[in-house]
């Protein structure tokens, strides 16, 4: 945020000019996320419904999501997503569904991994480092998620660091030379998780 400096402001308002910009200063910091102000955001906070329970509810797309990243605990108290998300490899992503339904989230059990349209949706463009909202989603990490969408390089995923999607993740191969041997490059092998559903 730029502030011009104006001598014909009057007083009162130069000191209101200082608090906002160091207040949003002071924000991006203690975030680490970076955005542009001049940009319009497309995943405003009441654009999602908090169901109290460790998920959100989309509506406009009327899809449910968990709003903390796989290995992250939900703090009902805090409503933060405490701990350190993991990677998964695309076999892992699999079995982790199947045991979270098994056992059930949020008194549900069909819970899955987003393709790949669903999973862009909740990229928040004017933003990075991550390119989510943050106070829907907390502590998501600045890094690749993945989809269920396959391509020909293996699986779909977005990174959220700057919201660009891959279509690179799981290729067996590392390109000629590599270790594998298979051809074609690896993207991402591993990647995290974020569960939804309708």
């Amino acid at each position: 945020m730029i502030i011009k400096r104006d001598d014909n402001m009057k007083p009162g308002f130069k000191k209101i000019a200082v608090f906002f910009s160091l207040f949003f200063l002071v924000h991006a910091v203690a975030h680490g996320q970076d955005c542009n102000d001049n940009m319009q955001v497309v995943t405003p906070n009441e654009r999602f419904d908090d169901q109290g329970n460790g998920t959100v509810l989309d509506k406009n797309t009327g899809l449910v999501w968990k709003k903390c990243s796989e290995g992250q605990t939900y703090n009902s108290l805090s409503g933060s997503c405490d701990g350190a998300a993991r990677q998964f490899v695309s076999n892992e992503a699999l079995a982790f569904e199947g045991n979270i339904n098994n056992t059930g989230y949020a008194g549900y059990k069909d819970w899955r991994v987003p393709n790949i349209k669903e999973l862009s949706s909740i990229v928040e463009s004017s933003c990075a480092n991550p390119a989510i909202n943050i106070v829907v989603f907390r502590n998501t990490p600045s890094g690749y998620f993945r989809s269920s969408t396959l391509s020909v390089d293996g699986f779909y995923c977005v990174n959220f660091a700057d919201g660009v999607t891959s279509r690179k993740c799981d290729q067996s191969g590392t390109g000629p030379g590599g270790m594998g041997g298979m051809g074609g490059f690896t993207d991402v092998t591993e990647g995290y998780l974020r569960f939804v559903r309708n």
